[in-house]
């Protein structure tokens, strides 16, 4: 494995282990490939992804002989607003619910332990993207930066 698919699998068991409505139950989880908001399914169900941004890692000098890699993770999650839409009224508490599960996933960016996730030594929250209006879909995008070593052989 790498230690790309490593990282996005951890991530995707803590969520789903520590945030309820991300139960295996209650979302489907799509991992390694990347989504767009402007296409994302209007289904009735729930999902979150995880992958790796298109500009996804950097490398600077850490020590005289090891690099600090530097790596952009997205998280998106998203659900059925079909009705709004097509009635062109907003559900407040869904709304509401999705902005809870926001800071669900924002907090266990927050839990100390999760420093370390799949040999990482720095794996920060770096900030959340809404859409600008309602749409078929509610959603939003977690944006994370994870850091890692990488000396010379």
């Amino acid at each position: 494995m790498s230690d790309w698919s490593d990282l996005i699998d951890n991530v995707c068991e803590d969520l789903m282990d520590n945030v309820p409505a991300l139960a295996v139950e209650a979302a489907n989880v799509h991992r390694y490939a990347s989504w767009s908001p402007e296409e994302l399914l209007s289904d009735g169900k729930r999902h979150m992804a995880v992958w790796p941004l298109g500009e996804a890692e950097r490398a600077t000098p850490l020590t005289l002989g090891a690099h600090e890699l530097d790596q952009l993770y997205r998280v998106l999650v998203w659900e059925d607003a079909a009705d709004e839409s097509s009635r062109g009224v907003t559900d407040q508490d869904a709304t509401a619910a999705l902005l809870d599960l926001h800071n669900d996933i924002r907090d266990r960016f927050y839990v100390q332990a999760n420093q370390g996730r799949a040999g990482a030594f720095r794996v920060w929250y770096r900030g959340a993207r809404f859409p600008d209006r309602a749409s078929r879909v509610r959603w939003f995008e977690v944006e994370v930066s994870v850091a890692t070593g990488s000396a010379f052989t």
